[in-house]
This record gives C-alpha cells, structure tokens and sequence, in this order.
C-alpha cells in the first residue's frame, strides 16, 4: 500500500492523528531524526516536510483512520467490537440519518497489535504509545510465518463478510440516499479544498482585509456584552450602530477607507509575487488579468511613441 511498511504507516498514522492529540511531538522527532538537518526545523522546509506527510497520510487516512483507538492506547474490549465502533466521527452517512455504512476489518498487521498491545502495557506500563508501536512493528517482521497466515486467513474471512454486508448495505440504499451521498462527500471534499486553501494563504502571509466600519464598532463594544448570549449581543450593537448619528459613524468609515487603500496596494503586491512564485491557485481571477490602470498607461505611451 503505497509502498509503505506497517512501521512506516504507524508512524504516518500517528502524525495524522496529531491534528486533534498531542503526538506532534513524536512527527517532529521522527522528521529531526530521519533528515538530521537544520533547514528542516526552521522556514520554508520545515513546512514543506509537513506538508509532505500529510499528503501521504490523506492517501492512507481510509486505512489507518478506524485504527485510532489501538494507535492511540485506547482500551480495546474485543476485535468484532473495535471494527463496528472504530471510527470516533460520524460517517457521512450517519450524518445524513442513515444506517452507519459497514466497517472494513482490520489488516493482519493491526490485528496483531490488537493482540500484543495489552500485552506489552501490562509489562511496560510507562511506556510511550510510539515506542508500542515501533516494538511491536518489529517483532512482526520477525513473527512466526504461522501467525501471519493465521491472521491473514481470519483477514480473508472477515473480508468476504464485509463485501457481503456492504453489497447488502447498498442494495437497501434508494437512489435518493445515493445521491445525497455522493452530494455530501462532493461538499465534504469542496470544503476541505477551501481549508487547504486558507491555510496555505496564511502560511504564504496573506494580507488581511480591514473590518468593516460595523465590525470596528462591534469589536469596541465587546466590554459591553458581560454575559449575554453572543448573539442577541450582536442584535443590540447592530441596532445602536444603525441608530448612531452620521458624523459619529464617519470616523469609522473614514478609517476603513483608508485602511482599504493600503490593503489594495498590498494584495496586489502580493498576489503579483504569488504568481511569479507560481502560486496561481491562491490568487483571485482579477489578478492574474492586467490592471487597467496599467493598460491604460501602456496604450498612452504607445500612442506617445507612434506619434
């Protein structure tokens, strides 16, 4: 699976983990380690190295992602019960109301952790879940060939009950359901694409839009709230706002407009160096045609110079 060993793809899973559990920690060692260079722990590397593994992560996250309890050192009761209630979120089905979709059976590999995990816990207590994982990684390289058919054989078997169950699943799903479905995990995907986005916009130092004159009157009125429900808060400032008289709101709208107009001139600043560094997919459409003011001075000096 995308080349990757099972130690490799316990550590790649525990890194993906880190987003929502303090494990971190372990991904920057491990990259401090494997490379043993200084530009990686700092700027433009370091992210980039980052940004490497979580590609590789979001081609396994279908894989590893029901594993997190047994990554993580959660306690584990039986097998059947840990592939029915692997995942922590909800899937997009159960989202939609749906029966939750049926769950893909662990891989010899991680049904071999189940097993030795408690195991060494018991007799290691203090040790840290990176280091269960890298032990029992390799003593499965080193395991009897017996276990390994033994635990790819119930893998087999298991497998040829989840294609019967998630044949049945989808056969009871009317077109309507497949269709929200498949809408939802489109909208799933179109929202990840925008995090993606807005994310690598800051990490590139994006220039920020000013706040509106409302929302620079909002934010001074914060003191105001105490303990009021924020939003009818919010109710109560946009009715002063719209009862303040106009040359009490004009200090605020002359402010932004100011602000506007050095925004203006550093988003194109930095959109044009964006593109030069051919981050076209971060910019807007407007940007990466010619300015009209630009033009417009070009066809004067064209003129200039034919005449």
């Amino acid at each position: 699976m995308l080349g990757l060993g099972n130690e490799a793809i316990s550590v790649l899973a525990l890194q993906y983990f880190s987003v929502v559990d303090p494990i971190v920690r372990f991904a920057i060692e491990n990259i401090e380690k494997e490379n043993a260079a200084l530009e990686l722990r700092s700027g433009y590397g370091f992210i980039k190295i980052i940004m490497a593994l979580h590609c590789k992560l979001f081609g396994i996250s279908n894989v590893v992602g029901q594993f997190r309890g047994i990554l993580l050192n959660r306690n584990v009761i039986s097998l059947p019960l840990l592939q029915q209630n692997a995942s922590l979120k909800q899937g997009i089905e159960e989202k939609l109301g749906l029966p939750p979709r049926p769950k893909k059976p662990l891989t010899p590999y991680f049904r071999y952790m189940v097993e030795m995990r408690p195991i060494l816990n018991q007799k290691n207590p203090q040790m840290k879940v990176t280091d269960v994982v890298k032990i029992i990684a390799k003593e499965w390289q080193t395991v009897d060939e017996k276990v390994h058919e033994q635990l790819k054989e119930e893998y087999k078997k298991d497998m040829e009950k989840y294609a019967v169950a998630i044949q049945k699943y989808e056969s009871l799903l009317t077109n309507e359901q497949k269709e929200d479905i498949k809408n939802a995990k489109l909208e799933n995907k179109e929202t990840k694409e925008k995090r993606k986005l807005k994310k690598k916009k800051m990490e590139l130092g994006k220039p920020k839009r000013p706040n509106s004159p409302f929302l620079a009157f909002l934010t001074e009125s914060k003191d105001k709230r105490g303990n009021m429900d924020y939003a009818d808060w919010q109710k109560q400032i946009a009715m002063e706002w719209e009862n303040l008289p106009e040359d009490t709101k004009l200090p605020y709208i002359e402010k932004y407009k100011k602000a506007m107009t050095a925004y203006k001139h550093e988003i194109q600043i930095w959109e044009e160096k964006m593109i030069r560094l051919g981050n076209i997919d971060i910019v807007r459409n407007e940007a990466l045609i010619e300015p009209k003011e630009r033009s417009s001075r070009r066809t004067v000096n064209s003129r200039k110079t034919e005449e």
